[in-house]
């Protein structure tokens, strides 16, 4: 159907029942992780955020003057 689809298995086995699909690029680009049916250039769905957040940047090594701190903001 014109998508590329990146899965897991639960590892009973190779069956395609087994695989869960976690992230799509669609015909037009769009990417979807936790969704199968992206609608924007990236979309980002969690079932469950208990774990604190759907989304986490993180940086290592060296800072420079341009940086910025903050937080991501759903709207």
């Amino acid at each position: 159907n014109g998508k590329l689809s990146f899965g897991t298995n639960s590892g009973a086995g190779i069956a395609e029942s087994n695989i869960s699909e976690r992230m799509v690029i669609d015909e037009d680009g769009n990417v979807g992780i936790g969704t199968t049916d992206p609608q924007k250039a990236l979309e980002i769905s969690a079932a469950n955020t208990s774990g604190g957040g759907v989304l986490r940047l993180a940086a290592t090594g060296e800072t420079s003057a341009g940086d910025a701190t903050g937080s991501v903001q759903l709207v």
